[in-house]
């Protein structure tokens, strides 16, 4: 809910980076697109990477001692 990536399935050098401030193509500041989304309940997000659109399905999770975006 920070901006940090904890885990990342296609590129591991995430893990760890804090991506509050990262754009899209657009100028969009997809990752606090993603936690706001994620906060009023989740659902789909369009950014744009490398002249193609990608749809993200992000959702919060709460795990007792912290809550997490998933996407």
């Amino acid at each position: 809910m920070k901006g940090i990536c904890i885990a990342h399935g296609r590129n591991p050098a995430l893990v760890g980076q804090n991506m509050f401030d990262n754009k899209d193509q657009d100028d969009t500041f997809y990752v606090r697109d993603m936690i706001e989304q994620a906060k009023v309940g989740g659902g789909w997000l369009d950014f744009k990477f490398k002249n193609s659109f990608q749809a993200t399905y992000v959702e919060k999770i709460d795990m007792g001692v912290d809550s997490y975006v998933i996407g």
